[in-house]
């Protein structure tokens, strides 16, 4: 941004002062010093740019929600799968009496018993389709327990190192959205088997953040992102999801209202060694392209709540009616008036 100090010799001076946050003109009487004696005013250029947004935030990377995973079954526990792991189908969470509780693919929950002459369900469908991505299930996965799903079944529980049974009992699965990731132990080995055992996350590393209600449009699903690692390197990162608003209460018993944002990285496995740490989320949002702009600070307030920016011409300043549009990084958009690009602005300091 251009500045520069101007002095002004007219027959009726100006200056400008801060008044609310915008700036107001003072007309200064015949008995004004001459401009000699007038204190410097400070201009800017009217500029035809990008007008930009520029927020930051702190965020904290992490591996998103965490939830619990167990077993119903009873029993100790001989073994468990260790922090920090990434489980996928047919993987072993835990095991108990020294057989495994295993991850199979599923958002409905593992609710009863798998045998013969159970009623239809979605969650048949579920264990086929699973047992068939790991080469046990040859037909066509359905919501009906058959001769197919309990040879599978069998096939699968003795490659475990398990009786032949064509027979699951609830417990010894469980179904998990997606690829998961050992966030902690919450039993040991040697203690009974829980349906809480382990806690769970995503396998993708995130920034999660949250902006200021009044900050919302500023970050957008789609939104690029720059996300500042502790070690000085810079990631880029993308917004994910924007949630609902939240009301939050600081140690003074202060209400705010907070605008939950995840942030994903496009190279999340270099951020690897950085999880639950603070890093400083950044983002640069274009909100009007090439228009006509002057800084806030050039703004004079007017009756009815109309603007106008004092203008340098010729070693005289005239008053410019104009009409505003976005505002950004301390500037705004000129829409109307007569003011051209290159044109010098008084600015209130």
């Amino acid at each position: 941004m251009l500045r520069r100090r101007t002095k002004l010799a007219a027959i009726a001076c100006v200056g400008i002062v801060a008044v609310g946050g915008v700036a107001a003109l003072v007309t200064l009487g015949p008995n004004t010093p001459e401009a000699a004696s007038m204190p410097a005013v400070a201009t800017a250029t009217a500029e035809r740019s990008d007008l930009v947004d520029h927020v930051e935030l702190n965020g904290t990377l992490n591996y998103g929600a965490v939830s619990q995973v167990g077993t119903s079954l009873q029993g100790t526990v001989t073994s468990l799968a260790e922090a920090g792991a990434t489980i996928k189908t047919g993987d072993e969470l835990m095991r108990v009496n020294d057989e495994p509780v295993t991850a199979l693919r599923g958002a409905l929950p593992a609710w009863r018993d798998f045998e013969p002459g159970m009623s239809d369900g979605r969650d048949i469908q579920q264990l086929e389709e699973s047992l068939a991505s790991l080469d046990y299930f040859w037909s066509t996965p359905d919501e009906h327990f058959d001769w197919n799903t309990a040879t599978a079944i069998a096939s699968w529980q003795r490659d475990l190192g398990m009786p032949w049974r064509t027979t699951l009992e609830r417990g010894r699965i469980a179904f998990l959205s997606g690829d998961a990731r050992v966030h902690q132990r919450l039993v040991s080995t040697g203690e009974p088997a829980a349906e809480a055992s382990l806690e769970i996350t995503g396998t993708e590393l995130h920034a999660t953040a949250e902006l200021d209600a009044k900050e919302q449009q500023l970050l957008r699903v789609g939104e690029n992102v720059d996300v500042k690692l502790p070690n000085g390197t810079s990631q880029a990162g993308i917004v994910e999801t924007v949630g609902t608003a939240v009301e939050r209460e600081d140690s003074s018993g202060k209400k705010t209202t907070k605008i939950p944002v995840q942030l994903g990285l496009k190279d999340s496995a270099q951020a690897a060694d950085f999880a639950n740490v603070t890093v400083r989320v950044s983002v640069n949002r274009t909100v009007a392209e090439q228009v006509l702009n002057v800084p806030i600070k050039a703004l004079l307030a007017q009756p009815g709540g109309s603007f106008a920016v004092d203008v340098l011409r010729d070693d005289t300043v005239q008053r410019v009616p104009v009409e505003v549009g976005k505002f950004a990084d301390g500037r705004v958009e000129i829409t109307a008036g007569e003011l051209a690009e290159g044109d010098v602005v008084a600015v209130a300091e």
